[in-house]
């Protein structure tokens, strides 16, 4: 009775123990990426388990492909083919379901060779195809007469396997709103003008419902217009600046400089946003806009080449805005050095001055810490002699020291944090250092494994050869993508790995055009 009743104990203690085990080890995510080796797409799990292959796709040396990705709900999956010499069938578009079962092919040969743009609607499945078409003896578009170009867009729905409504052919370059009923497209002209219709997808498509028209003595003032949230923002012929929701055809009107906006960083949660118009080649204007209360103003001039430089964009980035997560505040880069923070609450802008700390800094890269109330700033010397990460308490106005060095044209980039905001992330030269939340470091990860950057024929004093392209981290569990290019871009690297290193891997060792891997998105209805 006694030894039943002990190998009861010890069955149920191993149970226990294996059950907290489970509960305890953090759940791996699923990526998808382009496999070279298998020309196709691949599902899988983050170290590399559960491997499966979503759609074959044979990429051509000298072709390219054009990743649409996911839909909104997950679902379907889209890329699109260009023409290359190397594969002399036509390009098409494709679609797959998500489990690999049902793969749909988008082709008109009878037009001729396609260029495609394929984009998902933010708010259903439907897939947006824009197709430029050139005769096949042809080897080149931009080799093509206007009369010899075909254009074709429409919208169309995968699981019904049918178009619901195509588009007049003088349109191209479509872009969806994010209300998933409206479409954006540039009208093409005899006179090289660009303007602009939208429409309503379950609208008669014979008519647009709204017409932009860039008038002749404006051609040069490089006329836009930003698609923002479910919005349209365009300057006018004059000094006039006009902000359009298509829903309601509500229009606002606010006096504005008379040149072109260049750069809108919106902030979607509370209809507001830092817009830049140029000033001249090196100046941008930055000013406030609140579609919430009507009020338009000028912030600052700000440097426009520093703006390129150090904003913390593109699709590998901590943050694809200036905003804080809490949006209380908007960061605005004067030059390279400066920041302005402006409080749209209460209107009240700070000033942060990385020449407080060393008149001979140049500011490299900046993100927002997770709870709003600091900014992670990098900086180096002029001359490239030194370089450091610095912290800056909103609060308090003051910096503090997070990591320094002394040597050459190795300067930090891609500051970033987990979603959980326990890890801090950036880059240097060819490795990742990972810190806990009090910037302890902790691990070291190179990014490209057994390559030897200094084998190359780098001088060790230009700037080198390769470029860290950014730290891409998961929403939800620690792990993330690490990408590289070395002969200056031609070719990539890319890592996947969590914070402990113990599952780093590389996923890619050539050639990758943009948006050729990703998280795998949660499925979820329609």
């Amino acid at each position: 009775m006694t030894r039943k009743i002990l190998l009861i104990a010890i069955i149920l203690t191993s149970f226990l123990n294996n059950n907290h085990m489970s509960l305890a080890q953090p759940e791996i995510p699923d990526i998808w990426y382009f496999s070279h080796n298998n020309q196709a797409f691949i599902i899988e799990r983050a170290d590399g388990e559960f491997t499966r292959i979503l759609a074959t796709h044979k990429k051509a040396k000298n072709g390219d492909y054009a990743v649409a990705g996911w839909s909104s709900s997950g679902r379907w999956f889209a890329w699109s083919t260009e023409p290359s010499s190397d594969l002399p069938e036509i390009p098409v578009a494709t679609v797959v379901s998500r489990d690999g079962n049902k793969l749909i092919t988008l082709v008109d040969a009878t037009l001729g060779k396609p260029l495609t743009h394929l984009q998902w609607s933010p708010a259903d499945d439907f897939l947006l195809v824009s197709q430029r078409f050139y005769p096949n003896y042809i080897s080149d578009i931009n080799d093509a007469s206007p009369e010899e170009v075909h254009r074709r867009n429409f919208v169309y729905d995968p699981d019904s396997e049918q178009i619901i409504v195509e588009f007049p052919s003088r349109l191209e370059h479509g872009t969806w709103l994010d209300d998933g009923q409206h479409i954006l497209f540039e009208e093409s002209t005899i006179d090289s003008a660009k303007n602009w219709q939208l429409f309503e997808i379950n609208a008669d498509v014979g008519t647009p419902k709204l017409q932009i028209k860039r008038e002749a003595e404006c051609l040069s003032r490089n006329q836009q217009v930003f698609v923002v949230d479910s919005f349209l923002i365009h300057n006018t012929c004059g000094k006039s600046m006009e902000v359009i929701n298509p829903s309601t055809m509500e229009t606002m009107l606010f006096e504005a400089p008379g040149t072109s906006i260049c750069h809108v960083d919106w902030n979607e949660s509370q209809d507001n946003g830092i817009l830049y118009f140029a000033q001249s080649r090196d100046i941008l204007a930055a000013y406030f806009l609140s579609l919430e209360t009507k009020r338009f103003e000028f912030i600052a001039e700000v440097s426009a080449s520093a703006n390129v430089r150090a904003r913390n964009v593109g699709p590998l980035s901590a943050s694809k805005s200036n905003w804080s997560p809490d949006n209380a505040a908007v960061a605005i880069l004067n030059d390279s050095s400066t920041i302005t923070l402006l409080f749209p609450n209460d209107g009240h802008t700070q000033q942060v001055e990385l020449a407080d700390i060393d008149d001979t800094m140049e500011l490299q890269f900046y993100t927002w810490h997770p709870y709003g109330n600091r900014l992670l700033m990098s900086g180096t010397t002029s001359h490239g002699e030194k370089s450091a990460i610095y912290e800056y308490n909103i609060e308090t106005n003051e910096f503090s020291l997070i990591t320094e060095k002394e040597q050459e044209y190795a300067p930090y980039y891609h500051l970033s944090f987990s979603a959980d905001t326990n890890y801090f992330a950036y880059t240097n030269l060819d490795h990742v250092v990972i810190l806990n939340e009090s910037y302890q470091q902790l691990e070291t990860l190179g990014v490209v494994q057994g390559y030897n950057w200094f084998n190359t024929d780098w001088d060790g004093e230009s700037a080198p050869p390769f470029v860290f392209l950014g730290v891409s981290w998961h929403e939800s569990q620690n792990w993330f993508f690490m990408e590289t290019a070395w002969d200056y871009g031609l070719n990539r690297h890319v890592n996947v790995a969590n914070t402990t290193g113990n599952s780093q891997r590389e996923l890619q060792e050539i050639y990758l055009p943009k948006d050729s891997y990703g998280w795998l998105p949660p499925l979820s209805e329609k």
